[in-house]
């Protein structure tokens, strides 16, 4: 676990994530943890790391700041991006 919080921000060069303290960075993903991919489930962080896909995402907060709740993007145009996928993908295309 603290190779993968505290130890992984220190080799990328950060003092202020890794850990949930006062005055740390506050960079939380919430897992929905009812899928039966996750059981049996007998050690939570194993099944985290073992089990977990990006689908599985709840709610991500990053800096304090919400940006997905309850599986919907909050700071992004999904329709938008949608559309903007699609004219690329058909610019690639030809």
């Amino acid at each position: 676990w603290n190779m993968g919080t505290v130890e992984g921000a220190k080799a990328l060069g950060y003092t202020d994530l890794g850990v949930l303290d006062k005055g740390y960075r506050a960079d939380i993903v919430l897992y929905d943890v009812s899928g039966m991919h996750w059981m049996p489930r007998y050690n939570d962080l194993a099944a985290l790391v073992y089990s977990a896909n990006s689908s599985d995402v709840n709610t991500t907060i990053v800096g304090g700041k919400v940006l997905m709740k309850d599986k919907e993007l909050l700071t992004i145009d999904e329709e938008k991006l949608r559309a903007e996928i699609t004219k690329a993908q058909a610019y690639f295309s030809n």
